[in-house]
């Protein structure tokens, strides 16, 4: 009995251990089971998914968890730094490796096929293979240590790109001009050259304002040239003051563009306009965008207009005359590209432009007083030198400093820029000059509100190079812009407050001057699918009133039909009511490529001096091609006004290969796919894909031989023609692969071969179904078996080709080589011995018996089905030689069964048989079997 209670109680105490070694993993085990979770020590393979190697570690393991053993940290220590993890993310996993290693929830059926993406870390433990692998968030990796792959920047593939924009303008009442821009991109070996002239014939003056070098390698950039608006930076381009300006410059600095691409940001403006109209934005008087645009609300994104920061004015157009000029602060540069802990540099050396012509033509460029002393308006010194870096202090925050001189001043700058995720960020610089000129400014955008402050306190004394870089005279500008849904609308509110300094004002030519403006729109839908906009504006500006001046309007928009729609508005002014307007348009869309747009109307205008009715009529169009993008916008009103806006322009391509392309898209690189197809009617050449580290950016049925597309700069490309869809086939390669650098034309050149297709079933002379047929000679492409005695057959049109099966040719009707479709060419036959003489050689006893099912036949010719062969049936009939043939289009294919031996009769019949009989052999017409 005591011997029953020790063993109970024995028993109990080893459940009791084993159920305390395994407590802290939550799983109650069997005693027999016990010795597994007590933990030993062992060798375990370790690696981090996604590396090249592993390690052996010792750990004290059980089935389920296990903890690393202290004679191996130092070893997993290396091992995440070599893999480039975070050393403060490292002491987190090894406490966690020595406390518990266990399999992470998210891994699930069989261990060693575990993957995932953990939110910080996480492993996959596997014991029966003593391996354990460990799972790392991209938020552990030390980015400034992650290896970078550049591309090659040697361009084997350049090409010459040449974009011409031609502008025509016509106002009544002040003559007509043409504009024309041409800007070209020459690809070469190592780096581009760039071109841009503008030529305006109202002032018969070539401005040349880019001509530049420029080569990328690596992480370095080197660019040489005039630059009239500066030229593409890096990070260091938030740095510029408030644009950029004319110079001479060599420029060395870092790049990440062989990495990856810029970023651009995405601000708007906004215009309300009562009738349609065009949007014009001109930097230094010389037109650089422009477009038509409907009543209503519209907007101009900042990532329409070029590269840089810059000071545009805007001109809205409508109702034939300029409805709207101001002047917006321009921010389209590089931001945030850098990693944290990177930096970029810049260094630049040449000369300044001089802003003013040094004949000193101040009435066209300046307000002057009478009372102001004259003196030079150009630096003394226009040779400088510069330095810019950058540097990433945060993911989000990124500080810079600069220097300039010019041998006579001075300038030294900071700044900074910041994101707060993505609603919000902010930029400040603060600029200080060697005769103790100033400025500062700051730009922020929270959500829709964006706030702007400009203050530059320019120092008395001789124009220098702070007056240069930012005005004549002082000046301090607020600006405040919200755009936001209210109510189910869209409303936005805009502010600008500019102010000179009156303390330096008797001293300076003014390139500045007072005025603010605060003007508020809002659109919202209304009743039968209608709109209603409404705007005011309060304005001052001394150049323009003399007296504070307001003005507000509204626009009811009804739709009348799918092309008809009615507008109506009013203009209110410090007057009244100054503008009544009714008016209907037409949007026609004429084609594809062509729409119309034409508006008529009735407007009353009203003031103390003046009251008018007038009507107009106004019309735009846009037409647009593969090739070109043209508009028109054209306006005539009873008063007289008349004007006309156009607008052509295209892109011409030289790919490396010497070959001229069209196109009417604009950009740095493109993609050439020439499908040569001999001039056939059939147009379908297959489709074409084109893809971005693939990534399928393009995919489109293609049916013309020239398409030409625009790709982006500093991103791998692979084009493929799949021509399995069309009717073509070609030994080139289908493919091309390249690195799009600036200038960059990346061809695949492809002779397209015409392919007919046709289905036929085939018979033997005695009417059995053939069970194999072959095809010989060059136009052979494929013979696929259907079902037995039925075949698909693919040949190159036109070429020479011969079917055949088992020693017997294979004909068929003519087929017509210009024809896309699949044909059936029904029943046709296999047939023998069409390679002997025919009845002349049965005639002279040289044509030899062919032995087909143990029976004999002779060969004696093809003749035409409706003209010989009827009379040469019956001839041979009544000779007394029994005959078999078999049609083939309109052709039959004779034979003769005899084992007799031939009469003088018969064989005189057979002579002249011959001479009927289709000329066959000579030419093997069975293989040139085309129409």
């Amino acid at each position: 009995m005591k011997i029953r209670y020790l063993l109970i109680i024995a028993l109990m105490v080893n459940i009791s251990l084993s159920h305390a070694s395994i407590q802290s993993e939550g799983i109650i085990i069997p005693a027999e089971f016990a010795d597994l979770y007590q933990g030993h020590e062992e060798l375990f393979t370790f690696e981090m998914a996604s590396a090249t190697d592993l390690l052996t570690v010792k750990v004290t393991s059980t089935p389920t968890s296990a903890t690393l053993s202290a004679s191996s940290i130092n070893k997993i220590e290396n091992y995440l730094l070599q893999n480039n993890i975070k050393k403060q993310a490292i002491t987190n996993i090894i406490n966690k490796m020595t406390s518990n290693i266990i399999n992470a929830s998210a891994c699930h059926g069989k261990v060693a096929e575990c993957t995932m993406i953990p939110d910080e870390f996480a492993f996959s433990y596997d014991y029966e293979q003593k391996h354990i692998t460990f799972f790392a968030n991209n938020k552990l990796l030390d980015k400034s240590k992650t290896s970078k792959i550049f591309h090659d920047s040697n361009n084997d593939l350049y090409g010459f790109i040449n974009s011409m924009d031609f502008n025509y303008h016509y106002f009544n009442n002040s003559g007509s001009s043409l504009i024309l821009r041409d800007k070209s991109l020459l690809g070469l070996k190592y780096g581009n050259v760039r071109s841009s002239l503008y030529l305006d014939s109202s002032s018969s003056d070539l401005d040349v304002e880019q001509l530049s070098y420029d080569y990328e390698f690596k992480k370095r950039r080197f660019q040489l040239g005039h630059f009239k608006y500066g030229y593409e930076q890096n990070s260091t381009a938030f740095l510029d003051l408030t644009g950029s300006y004319s110079q001479d410059v060599v420029n060395y600095s870092s790049s990440n563009n062989l990495i990856s691409g810029g970023k651009q940001n995405n601000r708007s403006l906004y215009y309300l306009l009562p009738n349609q109209g065009r949007i014009e934005v001109y930097r230094e008087g010389n037109l650089i965008y422009s477009k038509n645009v409907d009543a209503g609300q519209q907007n101009l994104s900042f990532r329409e207009l070029p590269y840089g920061s810059y000071m545009a004015t805007i001109v809205v157009i409508s109702g034939g005359r300029e409805l709207l000029t101001e002047k917006q602060q321009i921010f389209n540069n590089s931001s945030f590209s850098l990693n944290q802990g990177e930096y970029d540099f810049s260094f630049s050396a040449g000369l300044l432009n001089d802003r003013y012509d040094e004949k000193n033509d101040r009435e066209n460029s300046l307000t002057e007083p009478e009372n102001k002393q004259q003196y030079d308006l150009w630096l003394q010194e226009n040779s400088f030198v510069e330095a810019k870096a950058t540097y990433q202090l945060l993911d989000s925050t990124l500080v810079g400093t600069r220097l300039l001189t010019n041998v006579d001043n001075t300038m030294v700058e900071i700044g900074a820029k910041k994101s707060f995720a993505e609603y919000a960020n902010a930029d400040v610089k603060y600029a200080r000059f060697d005769n103790g000129s100033q400025f500062l400014s700051a730009d922020t955008n929270i959500y829709n509100v964006g706030f702007g402050y400009e203050r530059y306190h320019s120092a008395d004394g001789e124009y220098s190079l702070d007056n240069y870089m930012l005005s004549n005279i002082g000046y301090q500008r607020l600006t405040l812009n919200v755009s936001a849904t209210v109510y189910a609308g869209q409303g936005y509110l805009l502010f600008v407050n500019n102010k000179v300094d009156e303390a330096n004002n008797g001293q300076e030519y003014v390139d500045q001057s007072d005025y603010w403006s605060v003007s508020a729109g809002y659109s919202h839908a209304f009743i039968a699918n209608s709109t209603l906009n409404f705007s005011a504006t309060y304005q001052s500006e001394d150049y323009r009133w003399n007296n504070d001046g307001w003005y507000a309007g509204i626009l009811w928009s009804v739709p009348l039909s799918m092309d008809w729609s009615a507008n109506s508005s009013m203009n209110l002014g410090h007057q009244g009511v100054e503008e009544f307007r009714n008016s209907i348009s037409n949007n026609q869309q004429l084609s594809d490529n062509l729409s119309v747009n034409t508006e008529v109307g009735v407007t009353y205008m009203g003031s103390d001096y003046e009251r008018s009715v007038d009507s107009d009529i106004s019309s735009s169009a846009n037409y647009h091609n593969s090739v070109l993008n043209s508009d028109v916008y054209a306006y005539v009103s009873s008063d007289g006004t008349k004007s006309l806006n156009a607008n052509l322009s295209t892109t011409q391509v030289i790919s490396n290969s010497g070959k001229l392309y069209f196109t009417a898209e604009k950009s740095d690189a493109y993609i050439i796919v020439d499908a040569q197809s001999q001039q056939d009617a059939d147009q379908h050449r297959g489709l074409l894909s084109v893809y971005h580290e693939q990534e399928l950016g393009y995919n489109d049925n293609i049916d013309q031989q020239d398409t030409v597309i625009a790709i982006d700069k500093y991103k791998d490309f692979n084009v493929r023609l799949d021509t399995e869809s069309s009717n073509y086939i070609s030994d080139d390669e289908h493919q091309a692969n390249g690195y799009a650098l600036p200038g960059t034309v990346i061809s695949l050149d492809m002779d397209l071969v015409k392919i007919k297709t046709f289905i036929t079933s085939f018979d033997d002379l005695n009417d059995n179904a053939v069970s194999e047929v072959q095809c010989a000679g060059e136009g052979c492409v494929d013979v696929e078996k259907i079902e037995p005695g039925v075949f698909k057959v693919s040949v190159i049109a036109g070429a020479d080709y011969e079917l055949f099966s088992h020693n017997q040719t294979c004909v068929t009707p003519s087929l017509d080589r210009n024809s896309s479709t699949i044909s059936n060419v029904g029943n046709n036959y296999c047939l023998p011995g069409l390679y002997q003489e025919g009845a002349w050689s049965l005639a002279n006893n040289n044509n030899q018996a062919i032995e087909l099912d143990g029976k004999q036949y002779y060969f004696l010719g093809v003749f035409d089905s409706e003209v010989d062969y009827p009379q040469t049936a019956q001839k041979l009939k009544d000779a007394g030689i029994e005959t078999i043939s078999r049609e083939v289009g309109k052709r039959q294919y004779l034979y003769a069964r005899t084992t007799e031996m031939l009469t003088a009769m018969q064989q005189t019949l057979l002579n002249e048989l011959n001479l009927y009989a289709l000329n066959n052999f000579d030419s093997n017409n069975f293989t040139l079997n085309w129409d």
